[in-house]
C-alpha cells in the first residue's frame, strides 16, 4: 500500500486529471463544509450560545436583583430569591436540562465550577423560602448574591 501522505499529494496535486479530479472536488467540498461546522461550533461556544436578547433579559433581572437591596432583612431574603431565580433563568437560557434547579446546577458546574459553588447559595436560598422564621444577615445577603454573581459570570451573563 502506498504512503497516505503520498496519496493525499497525489489526490490533489493539479497534474492528475480523469477520475481523481471528481474525487478532488468531492474531498474539497466534504472539507469545506467540516470547517464551516467548525467555525459554526466555535462561534456558538464562544458566544455561550446566547443572543443579546437573552443576554439583556438576564442582565436587567439581575440589576432588578441588585438595585434596591435596602436595610432590611425583608429586602434581603427577596434579592437572594430573586437572585436564585435568575440563576435559574440563566441556566434554562443556557439550555441545561433537568426538572429542578438543582439538577440544572449539576450538569451545568461539570462546565462551569463557579455554578458548582452557587450551590451553598442556593441551599440559603431553600431555607429562606422554606423556612420564614430563619434570619438573615446584610453579610449573609452580600456574600450570597457574590456567589450568585460569579455564577452568572461564569456563564456569561
Amino acid at each position: 500500500m502506498e504512503n497516505p501522505l503520498n496519496f493525499f499529494t497525489t489526490l490533489v496535486s493539479s497534474e492528475n486529471i480523469g477520475i481523481f479530479s471528481d474525487i478532488r472536488i468531492f474531498f474539497a467540498v466534504g472539507i469545506a463544509l467540516f470547517l464551516v461546522l467548525i467555525i459554526f461550533a466555535v462561534g456558538k461556544r464562544s458566544s455561550g450560545g446566547l443572543n443579546t436578547q437573552d443576554r439583556e433579559r438576564i442582565s436587567r433581572a439581575w440589576r432588578e436583583v441588585t438595585k434596591d437591596i435596602q436595610h432590611h432583612e425583608s429586602h434581603w431574603r427577596n434579592a437572594i430569591i430573586r437572585a436564585d431565580a435568575v440563576l435559574d433563568l440563566a441556566l434554562r437560557t443556557r439550555r441545561f436540562s433537568g426538572e429542578t434547579m438543582a439538577q440544572r446546577m449539576n450538569r451545568a458546574a461539570r462546565k462551569y465550577p463557579a455554578v458548582e459553588d452557587a450551590f451553598k447559595a442556593h441551599r440559603l436560598r431553600n431555607e429562606l423560602a422554606h423556612n420564614p422564621m430563619r434570619g438573615i444577615t446584610e453579610k449573609e445577603t452580600r456574600w450570597a448574591l457574590q456567589i450568585f454573581e460569579r455564577a452568572l459570570r461564569s456563564l456569561g451573563m
